[in-house]
């Protein structure tokens, strides 16, 4: 079982490795991914695979939190799950900007739940994929679950092309979009 508390500074090159079979499981914990929390970074060049991480509150793949950052040329395959702020990458991102990104993330939470990030905030996606597989109760989104500030997010040339489930009737995102007092999505 693998646990990185935090990564501060990090300037990590993957050369287009891959690292696989990673397995973090800790239910109903906060900031639960590869690391828990990761600042000031750039990460290029890498493909994560077979990932499986189980979290409480701010789950992703990558990181639980994600802040000052930059990712680019990475692709990630695996299996997210927690309760609240989930997403296929990291649980919440501030200022980050993804570029190139192949996510093939499974994602399961109850709320704010997203194939990219449960909560994005001021973060730009641009030049790339999501497959992600996306189920949720509430707030739930195929980038995004929630955006703190839309109106500070960029998307650029971004191709979505899983799906979304979204578990209750009331206010939700589904694929990005508002959708006031709509039925669940029927599979």
């Amino acid at each position: 079982k693998w646990f990185v508390d935090s990564l501060f500074r990090v300037d990590y090159n993957g050369l287009n490795h891959t690292i696989s079979g990673i397995k973090v499981d800790r239910p109903g914990e906060y900031r639960v991914g590869f690391a828990r929390l990761i600042t000031s970074f750039r990460i290029y060049n890498l493909t994560l695979k077979d990932f499986e991480v189980v979290g409480g509150n701010n789950v992703g793949m990558l990181g639980g939190g994600m802040f000052k950052g930059y990712l680019h040329n990475v692709r990630l395959y695996g299996t997210v799950s927690g309760d609240t702020i989930v997403g296929g990458i990291a649980g919440y991102t501030g200022n980050v900007s993804f570029t190139n990104i192949q996510d093939f993330a499974d994602v399961t939470g109850k709320s704010v739940v997203g194939g990219v990030a449960g909560n994005g905030y001021t973060s730009d996606l641009s030049c790339s994929a999501v497959h992600s597989h996306v189920v949720g109760d509430s707030v739930v989104g195929g980038l995004y679950g929630l955006t703190d500030t839309p109106r500070f997010m960029t998307l650029f040339n971004v191709y979505m092309a899983g799906d979304v489930e979204a578990r209750v009737r009331g206010d939700m995102l589904v694929n990005d979009s508002l959708a006031k007092n709509s039925e669940a999505p029927k599979k």
